[in-house]
């Protein structure tokens, strides 16, 4: 949404609906929730601004009219982590935004979560390899209240559907029109052990593992994904790279073995045959072990040996799954 050509084409276009937040070493923090109008010629220098010998870098672009955000992690000085994270967890709050937009006074939104906070699952690989905050990859859902949209913390407990009622944990609301927007839940029982291997897909499991990596020296880790489908079919091989990145930036990459397993006959299928062989080449050049066809079946009480699908076992260091999925049980 920060295109060159359109810019040119149509000066009107030059203050878009575009808002930033950074941390470029240089000048003072502006937090996601303190989000700051910009123009397009401003955010090309912004971009340049970054340094990247901060550890905690990163710039964020939101365009307030798509809901689109991108946000940039400057790893070396040609170097760049980029993370477009439409949809990625959020998908409830941008239909309530976009719902309020198009919508007059006369209507009333709202928005129903458990927990206030939504975390940007998008930035998990960054944050287990520690050049990300927490707080850094989560933003409030209470400030929906400034753009119109009433925000009530509260477990959905049932939807009755004939009655156009939902039961929380808050009392009844009625509705009009429901969007649900629940997403996935994830089956942590369904791989026998799997409670005793490490995994990012949830804040609370990403900051055991960022743990768990930030002393790993020396050692095999093992990334598998458990069952398809499953949500971001990009995650568990960028974070096979990552981990590459940050231990060669530790100087211990030779001391670690990387291998990733997935049942899929090939990576990103979704993607295209181009993508899949493009991300192929891409884990092979990093001394990254790419095995398809192949998924955990069960994991070791000590997380230390795990089984596969085609009745082998292999032994690990680092046990990493990718849990699996299912529909939440109230739909």
């Amino acid at each position: 949404f920060l295109d060159s050509y359109k810019q040119d084409e149509d000066e009107k276009i030059k203050y878009q609906n575009i808002r930033y937040y950074r941390n470029n070493g240089i000048d003072e923090v502006i937090e996601a929730e303190n989000s700051v109008l910009i123009d397009y010629f401003k955010a090309k220098n912004e971009i340049k601004k970054i340094d990247w010998m901060v550890t905690d870098n990163f710039i964020g672009f939101e365009n307030h009219d798509t809901f689109e955000i991108i946000q940039m992690v400057r790893l070396e000085e040609n170097n760049w982590y980029v993370e477009n994270l439409l949809g990625g967890g959020f998908g409830g709050a941008a239909a309530a935004r976009k719902t309020r937009k198009l919508l007059g006074t006369e209507h009333s939104v709202t928005l129903v979560d458990r927990d206030r906070r939504t975390y940007l699952c998008g930035s998990f690989p960054m944050l287990i390899a520690g050049q990300k905050d927490p707080e850094k990859a989560s933003r409030s859902l209470g400030t929906l209240d400034q753009r119109g949209v009433r925000f009530i913390q509260a477990e959905i407990q049932s939807i009755d559907i004939k009655n156009m009622t939902v039961l929380t944990s808050e009392g009844v609301l009625d509705f009009d029109f429901l969007i649900i927007a629940l997403g996935a839940s994830y089956d942590w029982e369904a791989v026998p052990g799997s409670n005793s291997s490490y995994s990012f897909y949830s804040i609370d499991e990403a900051l055991k593992l960022r743990k768990m990596i930030r002393n790993f020296r020396k050692g095999k880790i093992l990334i598998s994904v458990s069952s398809i489908p499953y949500k971001c079919p990009p995650a568990p091989f960028e974070t096979a790279m990552i981990l590459d990145w940050i231990f060669k930036q530790k100087g211990v990459r030779k001391e670690i073995d990387i291998d990733v397993y997935t049942p899929e006959p090939a990576p990103i299928r979704v993607a295209g045959p181009s993508a899949s062989s493009q991300l192929i080449k891409s884990l092979t050049s990093r001394g990254i072990s790419l095995n398809t066809g192949q998924s955990i079946t069960e994991v070791s009480k000590d997380g230390k040996e795990v089984s596969l699908s085609n009745g082998t076992s292999k032994k690990a260091d680092l046990v990493i799954t990718i849990p699996v999925h299912k529909p939440p049980n109230i739909v």
